[in-house]
């Protein structure tokens, strides 16, 4: 089971037209700010169109603090919560727009004094980077309170739809078409915004190795992994709605075709095939194909 050391940070809340800003004082990395977001029922900041949220974060402190504003993939920028298109013109950039040179990130943050104060600039600003940040409104208060209080773990939520939608788990073989392209789109969807990826750290982070590799942890560290993953897709709602992770049987690839891994119909199914050996192995085919979606590591945009 995902366990994780219970830390006491600042958070501070503001009275605001629309509710509570949520400052916290610890810094995190975007993914990991955003996942705390999560956990209190919000998400990082939407800093478009709403100058009291954004005047309140800024108040909060005198260094730049994430937001919710990520680039998805090649074709632009969104905010992570979804409550508002991202809008170019609506959004106070410091300069003419995000910056595009080798040391812009792919994570916004809000500048928070000086000249800058109020806008968003992913100058020399790494999504790995640890910094404050806030949280959208998730309440009304009536007084400005400031709190200690619990870092809370996110945890796997219950949805009523499990009854009337189980999860029926099938193998990638015995799924159709749709059923395959059920999957895919769902992983490119959570690739969209963000979420996809943030799994991938979690699994390399070296908490996460302590825990899920090599120990007793092993199985059912991975069976919640793997449920929160499937439970992320579903939270896509419409066609997700019922969706069940589908699982590879390898065993029965080896037995028909060995180690002869080109010949595998996982590599030949849509998914994409082993990748290039002299890049990494970042896919060149299939649905993860280079740039079709921002992934974690490989370079350039594929996986």
């Amino acid at each position: 089971m995902l366990t994780f050391i219970s830390l006491l940070i600042q958070t501070l809340y503001f009275l605001s037209s629309n509710g509570q800003v949520i400052f916290s004082g610890r810094a995190r990395t975007w993914a990991d700010a955003q996942l705390d977001c999560e956990s209190r029922g919000s998400d990082l900041l939407t800093a478009q169109g709403n100058p009291a949220d954004i005047q309140e974060c800024a108040d909060a402190t005198n260094a730049k603090v994430w937001v919710g504003l990520n680039k998805v993939n090649q074709n632009g920028w969104q905010w992570v919560a979804g409550d508002v298109s991202y809008d170019r013109n609506s959004v106070e950039w410091s300069g003419r727009g995000p910056a595009n040179n080798a040391r812009a990130g792919d994570c916004a943050v809000l500048a928070t004094n000086g000249a800058q104060e109020g806008k968003i600039t992913n100058k020399n600003t790494q999504c790995t980077d640890t910094k404050r940040y806030c949280c959208n409104p998730i309440g009304t208060t009536s007084t400005t309170t400031t709190t200690t209080a619990p870092y809370v773990t996110p945890s796997p939520t219950t949805y009523t739809n499990d009854t009337e939608c189980p999860r029926i788990r099938k193998e990638w073989n015995t799924l159709d078409q749709s059923e395959r392209d059920l999957y895919i789109n769902g992983v490119l969807a959570l690739a969209n915004n963000g979420k996809f990826q943030t799994f991938t750290r979690q699994h390399g982070q070296a908490a996460a190795e302590a825990q899920a590799h090599g120990t007793s942890g092993f199985l059912p560290w991975h069976r919640l992994f793997l449920w929160e993953l499937e439970t992320q897709i579903r939270n896509l709602g419409g066609d997700y709605e019922c969706f069940g992770l589908p699982y590879w049987n390898m065993g029965k690839e080896v037995e028909d075709y060995g180690f002869i891994h080109s010949d595998y119909s996982i590599l030949n199914s849509g998914l994409g095939g082993i990748g290039d050996s002299s890049d990494n192995y970042c896919v060149t085919d299939g649905a993860f194909t280079q740039y079709a979606y921002t992934p974690e590591y490989c370079p350039g945009g594929s996986w």
